[in-house]
């Protein structure tokens, strides 16, 4: 019913259980169904791996990483796209990197300025750290591993495949497999859709008006209030300076996964 939950990665929801959980977003669910999510702020905080495994143990869990730099990169553009007040690509290194900085390990509420589209937006592409809190708490068997970059390349390739570990029917093809999602946009008008969808706000209206009021109201400002927009490449010396930041945790986890990494900057 909803792809990112966030059950266990806020606190106050994962506080309300497992039978909330169930019932909240999988309401519906024939039996045997194979049941799942997809929530990236499961890959920032370091209690979630252990939250996971205390409820579902035998979880399956499945990574999509792609190249730190261009998901730094994407991650500061949607931020800027909802109007979080974001200085340049480079300041924002500079200043998300610093010692002293407040990262993403935060398990503080919910804010103005901590959620997910305002998470450090490199310390984030750490993988291997985040990898192993993983493995921690799930032996191999149960982590895989697949690259965004494979994806693009071939798509069908692999769906296949995480359709193999869920052992569902491997032969089926999303009929819009090659679609563009999310195409790079900016808001008419940027802060107030950070207001309304990302600050207390949000609960208030939603509280208010019914849940179809919202959805039609965050439908609008998604598709309706927008221009497309073209991001400029990041400079060559801006993405050498990531590569230093990011090349002894791409080894590290080049050792962890054993096997070859599709991402140039490191090869």
């Amino acid at each position: 019913r909803r792809k990112e939950t966030e059950f266990f990665s806020r606190p106050e929801k994962f506080a309300k259980g497992p039978e909330w959980y169930l019932g909240e977003f999988f309401k519906g669910a024939s039996p045997g169904q194979v049941l799942g999510e997809a929530c990236p702020s499961y890959m920032f905080y370091p209690e979630v791996p252990a939250r996971i495994a205390s409820v579902f143990p035998d979880v399956d869990i499945i990574m999509i990483l792609r190249n730190p730099i261009d998901r730094a990169y994407s991650h500061y553009w949607m931020a800027k796209s909802k109007g979080v007040p974001v200085q340049s690509f480079l300041n924002e290194f500079k200043k998300r990197t610093s010692k002293g900085y407040n990262d993403f390990y935060s398990s503080q509420p919910h804010n103005l300025f901590n959620t997910g589209i305002n998470f450090n937006f490199f310390k984030a592409g750490l993988y291997s750290q985040i990898l192993e809190l993983y493995r921690e708490k799930f032996p191999d068997e149960k982590i895989h591993i697949f690259f965004f970059e494979h994806m693009c390349k071939n798509p069908a390739k692999t769906i296949k495949g995480i359709l193999d570990i869920l052992k569902v029917d491997s032969n089926f093809i999303p009929p819009k497999i090659n679609k563009k999602y999310h195409a790079r946009s900016m808001p008419l008008f940027p802060r107030l859709e950070y207001i309304l969808r990302y600050t207390s706000v949000k609960s208030f209206i939603k509280f208010i008006f019914p849940e179809r009021v919202w959805g039609t109201v965050s439908y609008w400002f998604a598709s309706k209030l927008t221009k497309a927009i073209t991001t400029p490449p990041i400079p060559p010396e801006t993405r050498a300076l990531l590569a230093n930041y990011f090349r002894d945790d791409v080894e590290r986890l080049r050792k962890l996964v054993d096997r070859p990494i599709p991402w140039k900057d490191f090869s």
